[in-house]
């Protein structure tokens, strides 16, 4: 069964595929080869490698996904930390006067 983004709830864990939007900002507790679009959010261009939070520490990569960014590859199991108008993309829609 797939919960669509308004019947998340925080804690809540998630399975991330390639070709998928990250549906809630979450943190990336198991996953083989992810790599992350967050251009939309961030403006980064390049793709952004992602790693269990177990092993992110020694390799100094990131594994916080925001919500509305794009799995370019890999797949992986995340732990759900904020969503809604408490995203990044949230509350920078907020701040905008953008609805969903």
């Amino acid at each position: 069964m797939t919960l669509s983004t308004n019947e998340l709830v925080v804690g809540d864990i998630i399975k991330l595929e390639k070709g998928k939007e990250v549906p809630a900002d979450s943190i990336l507790i198991q996953g083989t080869d992810v790599t992350c679009n967050e251009s939309s959010m961030t403006g980064e261009p390049d793709d952004l490698v992602k790693k269990p939070l177990n092993d992110c520490h020694a390799m100094k990569v990131s594994p916080f996904l925001l919500a509305k960014t794009l799995i370019k590859s890999g797949d992986g199991i995340a732990l759900v930390c904020a969503v809604g108008v408490n995203t990044v993309s949230g509350k920078a829609g907020e701040k905008l006067g953008i609805d969903d």
